[in-house]
């Protein structure tokens, strides 16, 4: 009468925290799946395990290393999955102005630094529905509801701005 009952839609990362929360004495019972609460069958904590591996793998296997965001093949996904369903959404393409510059002067890991910040920026403010990847080097895209484009892209902007002049030196800032 005490087990774990999950949706067939549950997203297995939410399913994997869920049966490792239980009780030492529960933590390796089947997982029993249902659809629209009738059962579909069991899976074992060894295959969910596996799969979440596996699924972690390929995400990181197509994430960019720098940033740990999605990169463009799950970019190109999420547009065509926007383009084939027609839905209303906002997708910007973010540039950093001058990073070259930036980069010449302070050097590689420096930009890196500039980078890793604006995709903490990004992947933190970024509507719950939304989506972020990293295009290469200092190419961003975001795609999310239309309605929230405006305050989300000016956050980001004054973040950025406020954050970035941390990381340049007490010289370059006062000739700026």
């Amino acid at each position: 009468t005490d087990f774990l009952s999950v949706d067939l839609k549950t997203p297995i990362s939410e399913v994997s925290n869920m049966a490792l929360s239980r009780k030492n004495d529960n933590l390796y019972d089947f997982i029993v799946i249902t659809e629209n609460e009738k059962y579909v069958g069991t899976v074992t904590i060894k295959d969910l395990l596996q799969k979440t591996t596996e699924i972690k793998i390929i995400a990181a296997k197509h994430q960019n290393p720098l940033s740990g965001l999605p990169g463009n093949m799950i970019i190109e996904e999420k547009l065509k999955q926007c383009v084939d369903t027609n839905l209303q959404v906002t997708i910007a393409y973010l540039d950093i102005d001058n990073f070259k510059a930036y980069n010449d002067v302070y050097g590689f890991e420096s930009g890196d630094l500039v980078i890793k910040l604006l995709a903490d920026i990004l992947k933190e403010i970024i509507p719950t529905d939304g989506f972020v990847g990293h295009i290469g080097g200092d190419d961003f895209v975001t795609i999310f509801n239309s309605q929230e484009d405006n305050d989300y892209l000016q956050e980001v902007d004054k973040r950025f701005c406020s954050d970035t002049k941390l990381l340049y030196n007490h010289e370059d800032i006062i000739n700026n």
